[in-house]
């Protein structure tokens, strides 16, 4: 490249020399800037392809593919059976009070979302449930009394707001399998059900049990005839991968809420930003370029406003760093500049060699949301030049 700057100077201004009758030059110093841009294909999203809800086997998994946030829905059955009455009430048909909740059928989730391993000091938005109990015509009238309490483990005063009754709930199917494709994939884009009718539910990376029961509520007036039929009761979670940043109090390394990008993802995992072998050997880069902006075009950028920060050190700890840019990203360019004096820093021997990291920091409150595309487009590589040659 330095040749062909070189070259394209000299055809130009050689002949305007002459033209004007001045002394050929005793040094050619080149001053400008260049733009390259090239397709540059790849998934950035895959970093986050793993934090998917874990929930066994009971439960049905399935992916929300028309929502912009990756989001699923957590499917599974309550109950589906036949109840028998205790042997104190009468099978005739009167109406007797219930004095107590009458538990009819209970069942627990366990779920978590692993997000360790690339987010630092975040925690998980709560998310929403819907039930829905729906059933043979025989049992309306005991389906319309029917209700949901929620008890959640671990016990303690963040899930203690979450458990609560909810007599309010749907009285239909949900309809979701009519929604799936022939991959079990969703189309919905917001949970099914009466939004005033709604259970909000904790969510963490940790596991947290929870137990739902239907019951018929105490001072409920039921008759034995409305018992007998089938009762079935589908619950839904909507879980979309949207986070909030903490005050990341218990991390070993800064205590900043962060976001890591896998080495390896954006360039090669190891290698020299810039070619280069040893510590002894030249930066062609490095010689005529005073300073770049490296680029990364991204179809959707999900972490604008947010601080970047590009580091490099002898190895892969950052307490360990020798060289720190910061950006603060913009648009749908996950972009860092590299100015002079960062510049002077790569071409040191002593910083070689320079192996970028990324993290990007978010303040406490500040929101992230996962979406399901992140794919770059395009890598534009902008640079300063300063270039001297003697002839």
């Amino acid at each position: 490249m330095r040749k062909i700057i070189v070259f394209l100077v000299l055809l130009v201004s050689v002949p305007v020399i002459f033209s004007c009758g001045y002394q050929l030059p005793k040094a050619l110093e080149v001053h400008g800037t260049a733009d390259f841009r090239f397709s540059a294909k790849k998934d950035i999203g895959d970093t986050f392809a793993d934090m998917v809800p874990d929930i066994g086997s009971e439960y049905q998994l399935i992916k929300c593919i028309n929502t912009v946030t990756r989001t699923y829905i957590i499917r599974g059955e309550l109950l589906e059976e036949s109840y028998v009455l205790e042997d104190n009430i009468p099978n005739v048909d009167l109406n007797f009070p219930i004095e107590e909740d009458k538990v009819i059928g209970e069942r627990d989730l366990t779920i978590s979302v692993n997000f360790d391993s690339v987010l630092s000091g975040f925690s998980l938005k709560p998310v929403i449930a819907s039930v829905f109990i729906y059933g043979d015509s025989d049992n309306q009238r005991l389906i319309d009394i029917l209700a949901v309490k929620i008890d959640i483990e671990p016990t303690n005063d963040e899930h203690d707001e979450y458990k609560k009754e909810y007599t309010r709930i749907n009285k239909s199917r949900s309809g979701i399998t009519d929604s799936l494709n022939n991959n079990n994939e969703c189309s919905l884009t917001s949970l099914p059900g009466l939004s005033n009718a709604f259970i909000v539910l904790p969510l963490s990376k940790d596991d947290i049990k929870i137990d739902f029961k239907v019951y018929v509520p105490e001072g409920s007036t039921i008759n034995p005839t409305w018992f007998g039929g089938k009762i079935f009761t589908e619950i839904l979670v909507w879980v979309p991968l949207e986070f909030v940043a903490g005050e990341n109090e218990d991390d070993d390394e800064d205590n900043v809420t962060r976001i890591t990008i896998p080495p390896g993802l954006l360039f090669s995992e190891g290698q020299d930003l810039f070619g280069r072998s040893s510590s002894e050997a030249a930066n062609p880069v490095g010689d005529y370029i005073e300073s770049l902006e490296l680029s990364i075009m991204l179809n959707q950028n999900p972490f604008e406003d947010r601080n970047l920060i590009i580091w490099s050190g002898p190895d892969s700890d950052y307490k360990n760093r020798n060289i720190e840019i910061h950006n603060m990203l913009k648009g749908k360019a996950f972009s860092f500049p590299i100015d002079e004096e960062r510049m002077a820093e790569i071409n040191n021997p002593d910083k070689y060699p320079f192996v970028p990291n990324f993290r990007i920091e978010y303040e406490p409150g500040e929101e992230l949301k996962i979406p399901w595309e992140i794919k770059s487009t395009e890598f534009v590589f902008k640079a300063k030049i300063k270039y001297r040659t003697e002839f």
